[in-house]
């Protein structure tokens, strides 16, 4: 035991600060201090703890937690309403809406598997222009108009399908009998599982994916200068559930200003809720039912000086 210099009290010798006066034993007392005795009843002060670090951090992390709260519950909402979103910071702003879509199960294989050809497609024009200077052309015509080959025909080279595009004579149609085997030959990249026709009506393999016909003209070929609306704001190609051809025919092209309508004649009809587009910076976007015909028909000219906003 020792007595408090301050109070005179007994306190333990282990003790650093007095339980009854509340003075710290580690410095010297003043000189001349007279002790005053306390009374004998006089009990030590309950001590407490400063918790002001603690309030500071319990304050740090409740505000992490809103901000979190907030950011999935936007994306929420983002993938609930279908919003679209178009642009380079709309582009990461969509991919994440997707992304958390997949997550929450919104999307089935089927979809994914889709996406996934399409960004390949993406991959190798984009390879295909690194190597050529230019895009694919839409279709190849003769002289005298006789169909000679596809924009998908092509890419096949850059698909790892280089097999079955040394065995094309791309001096004859399409449709030569000297052809015929390598467009029989179905192409896993340009067909979506969940369609069963994996061959047209003559017998050729089929494309479950068309080309836009202002980014890739017949009979022309467009540069990525040529291209001043944006890449990321311009259809190159998308899904067709209806009308399909061969991945080998040269008009295997639609017009996106026709709306995803699913029609024969227009992209979509494979999916009720919406349409997997590639647009022309290989980015895939799905487009819901709600998307405007507006905002379709100003991504689907290359050049037509449309502001496209956020959709």
């Amino acid at each position: 035991m020792q007595e408090c210099p301050y109070c005179a009290e007994e306190i333990s010798s282990h003790e650093l600060e007095c339980p009854y006066c509340d003075s710290r034993l580690d410095r010297a007392p003043p000189r001349n201090r007279s002790k005053r005795r306390p009374p004998r009843d006089r009990q030590p002060r309950p001590r407490t703890r400063r918790n002001s670090g603690n309030t500071i951090v319990f304050l740090a992390v409740a505000a992490v937690v809103l901000v979190v709260g907030g950011i999935v519950v936007g994306i929420g909402l983002i993938v609930n309403s279908g919003v679209e979103f178009v642009g380079e910071v709309g582009k990461h702003v969509g991919q994440f809406a997707e992304d958390a879509a997949r997550r929450n199960g919104r999307m089935d294989g089927n979809q994914r598997q889709s996406q996934s050809s399409l960004k390949q497609i993406g991959l190798a024009t984009h390879r295909f222009h690194d190597e050529n200077a230019h895009f694919p052309v839409g279709g190849v015509f003769s002289a005298d108009g006789a169909p000679l080959q596809s924009w998908q025909a092509q890419l096949l080279p850059f698909l790892n399908h280089d097999a079955t595009f040394r065995r094309i004579d791309f001096q004859k149609p399409w449709t030569d009998a000297a052809n015929a085997d390598a467009y029989r030959q179905a192409v896993m990249q340009f067909q979506i599982a969940r369609l069963n026709h994996a061959q047209t009506a003559v017998g050729y393999a089929a494309s479950h994916y068309a080309g836009n016909m202002h980014v890739l003209p017949k009979g022309k070929s467009l540069r990525m200068a040529d291209i001043t609306d944006g890449t990321s704001n311009t259809i190159l190609a998308g899904e067709v559930g209806k009308g399909i051809k061969a991945w080998g025919d040269p008009d295997n092209l639609r017009d996106p200003q026709l709306g995803l309508t699913g029609t024969p004649l227009s992209f979509g009809g494979v999916w009720d809720n919406g349409t997997s587009m590639l647009l022309t910076d290989g980015s895939v976007r799905f487009m819901n039912m709600n998307v405007s015909l507006k905002v379709i028909r100003d991504m689907s000219t290359p050049s037509g000086g449309e502001a496209v906003r956020g959709f």
